[in-house]
């Protein structure tokens, strides 16, 4: 196990495979190329995950270390993750992100190929567009940006019955493909809600 608050870093093409059971380190992790896999929960202790480049490999296992990613980078079996995810205006790829309930996806630019999912919250902040995959959070917050969904994504579908969608100060959504919720909200000037299939 790994005990302490020391950092981290993984660079070069090779894959690195954590251990679980270092619930004891505190310290942050630097991923910039290559393959960071986790093999439990408490694989990454608990710091925060830097993510410029590489893929981070959550195995579908439950963790939550939040996630922030500046630059371009892959997540992969990420079904049962449970932190936060902040994306600068850098490219998301790989499969679906799960965004836990009381957590957020905050999206501040950049064009996404992965799918996030789950009863968590997705916040726009930012120029944002989805070329393949989709959304279907309990709810989304476009503040005065803008998302937009081609028509090779799966669209904004969010099934909960508690799901919303939220509009405001100039929030624009923009979708080639289907956009369905139980709620929409558009408050403030210039908001705008563009729908065609």
């Amino acid at each position: 196990a790994i005990i302490g608050n020391a950092d981290l870093y993984k660079s070069g093409k090779g894959k690195l495979t954590m251990n679980d059971g270092n619930t004891d380190w505190t310290g942050n992790i630097y991923l910039s190329e290559g393959t960071l896999k986790a093999t439990g929960g408490a694989s990454f202790g608990s710091g925060t995950l830097y993510l410029s480049g590489g893929v981070l490999d959550l195995s579908s296992k439950a963790v939550a270390n939040d996630i922030v990613l500046s630059d371009d980078a892959c997540i992969k079996g990420g079904k049962k993750f449970a932190g936060s995810l902040d994306v600068s205006a850098a490219l998301l790829t790989g499969t679906s992100v799960n965004i836990a309930e009381g957590q957020t996806a905050t999206l501040h630019g950049g064009t996404h190929s992965a799918s996030l999912y789950g009863n968590g919250t997705v916040i726009v902040d930012g120029r944002v567009s989805w070329r393949t995959g989709s959304i279907t959070t309990a709810a989304m917050e476009i503040t005065g940006s803008s998302a937009r969904f081609t028509a090779q994504t799966k669209g904004l579908v969010m099934n909960s019955k508690k799901s919303s969608i939220v509009l405001s100060d100039g929030g624009t959504l923009i979708s080639q493909g289907k956009i369905s919720a139980y709620a929409l909200t558009m408050s403030g000037e210039d908001s705008l809600l563009d729908v065609t299939n």
